[in-house]
């Protein structure tokens, strides 16, 4: 059973209760930047912005528009040993993520993470009225990630 659009709407709603700042703390300050050019020094420490970031990471799950140039990214090669010379084998591919992706993907995660979670807890429970429910929400999960 796939979930409709108001149901959607209403489980990613609460997805941003948590602080973009809780999730910022995990990030590596001067990470090489993806097509955002942003490095997550930076936003973790113009915190008025916390909330405007949040509030358009919002947006872009309910309107289901993500821009082009958050999903990009751009892949450096990094030789692995000078002395084999420009072999094909002998390069290191490096992707480059926006920063602000990092952070959507990030807390995203952290979201289904915690209702998997939730889910596992009431399967576990064979008192509980509804538990078939919780079961083909769970294996709904697993099949679509």
């Amino acid at each position: 059973m796939v979930p409709d659009a108001t149901a959607s709407r209403k489980f990613w709603s609460d997805l941003w209760d948590q602080p973009v700042q809780q999730q910022l703390k995990g990030m590596a300050n001067w990470k090489a930047p993806g097509l955002d050019e942003l490095h997550a020094f930076w936003i973790k420490h113009f915190t008025k912005l916390h909330g405007r970031i949040a509030k358009q990471l919002q947006q872009c799950l309910t309107q289901g528009n993500v821009p082009e140039w958050m999903v990009l990214r751009r892949t450096n090669l990094a030789m692995k040993d000078e002395t084999k010379g420009a072999e094909v084998g002998n390069y290191r591919p490096i992707a480059c993520l926006p920063t602000t992706f990092k952070l959507l993907t990030g807390m995203t995660a952290e979201h289904v993470d915690t209702l998997s979670g939730m889910i596992c807890y009431w399967m576990n429970r064979r008192d509980v009225e509804g538990t078939h429910e919780v079961q083909r929400t769970s294996y709904s999960l697993t099949r679509w990630c």
